[in-house]
């Protein structure tokens, strides 16, 4: 039997395991980290805030429309489009957010954001040891 040792497979799994902040920052301001799809809607909040709902918007949209049409969308217009997934719906109209996705997958939609809007980044911020 070729089993490896426990050790490998631990050290494995660790890997695997996205640490959670303790905080993140957006704007200037700092928030306490309660879940990554929190952070995900509160990054999107505040860039509309700075920059307005429309703006908003239409920036997200057009870049869903440069996808690949097999990708899933992450944002869109109507709730039948999150095809029953979990998402948020912004108050301030028809815009919808998926957020059935890994701690990695936030992580990464939430740089694709910084570099969209740069005005209004979040930053994580780890727990000092």
């Amino acid at each position: 039997e070729n089993e490896e040792p426990v050790e490998k497979q631990t050290k494995r799994v660790i890997q695997n395991i996205t640490e959670r902040p303790e905080k993140y920052m957006v704007n200037n301001n700092e928030y306490v980290f309660t879940s990554w799809v929190e952070s995900l809607i509160n990054h999107c909040e505040q860039i509309i805030k700075t920059i307005g709902f429309e703006t908003f918007k239409r920036k997200v949209l057009d870049a869903e429309r440069d996808k690949k049409p097999s990708k899933r969308k992450l944002f869109a217009e109507t709730e039948e489009e999150m095809r029953g997934f979990a998402f948020h719906k912004f108050d301030d109209g028809d815009l919808y957010l998926l957020t059935n996705f890994s701690a990695e997958k936030i992580k990464s939609i939430n740089e694709d954001l910084n570099q969209m809007f740069p005005e209004c980044k979040l930053e994580y911020i780890r727990k000092e040891n």
